[in-house]
């Protein structure tokens, strides 16, 4: 999920729905369908629109900002392999957005791999980033960083983009003793908050942890 002014994103999971709602209402103003099969994980809204993830089909989706303010249509399916290999396991998770949304950045959690995807004239490109191996989650920009939720090792990384993004230097990774395999990560005023899935015991009261952040 997603906020951005006063709207919730949703990227719905296994149900492949993508719901857009008004939260001061709260009504549901836009809802996207793309079918069944796949596992839309995680999502990033831009000035024109929004892209979403699906970990299970090797495909990028994309809404655009005129078909939410439409309330409906068909998202497009941008095409991620052969660059972006698809198998066993959960490939695309995470993913932020630079600029107007024609730069992203995605992790493949089964490989731990980060990609850079740019958007032109001619298509798409898609480039390995040089970086560590990180199983990641969750994405966030923050401060001229990528922070990286790392649920296996209840971390989170934080990394230094260069070279146009193309390389990423891991600067340091932290915990926190309330992690409980974490999984995805939002910044409040001076705070990260992040989800605990708990994925390993499934086992609730599922809860958030707040981590101060650092300069």
């Amino acid at each position: 999920m997603k906020v951005d002014s006063g709207r919730l994103y949703v990227a719905g999971g296994p149900t492949g729905r993508i719901t857009v709602y008004d939260i001061a209402s709260p009504s549901v103003v836009a809802a996207f369908e793309t079918g069944s099969g796949g596992f839309l994980n995680d999502l990033v809204v831009t000035p024109n629109g929004i892209f979403v993830t699906d970990s299970l089909r090797p495909i990028l989706w994309r809404v655009t900002a005129e078909q939410i303010a439409a309330g409906g249509g068909t998202p497009e399916a941008i095409p991620v392999s052969p660059e972006i290999p698809f198998g066993a396991g959960f490939a695309l998770n995470g993913i932020v957005a630079f600029g107007d949304g024609s730069e992203l950045i995605v992790v493949h959690s089964a490989l731990g791999t980060l990609y850079k995807i740019t958007f032109s004239g001619s298509g798409r490109t898609i480039t390995t980033v040089s970086a560590p191996t990180l199983n990641g989650d969750g994405l966030l920009r923050d401060r001229g960083r990528l922070v990286v939720v790392l649920g296996n090792t209840h971390e989170l990384a934080f990394l230094k983009l260069k070279d146009n993004r193309t390389t990423a230097e891991l600067v340091e990774t932290r915990t926190d003793s309330t992690f409980q395999r974490p999984s995805t990560i939002a910044r409040a005023h001076n705070r990260y908050l992040v989800v605990n899935a708990d994925f390993t015991t499934n086992t609730p009261p599922f809860t958030l942890s707040a981590v101060p952040r650092k300069g």
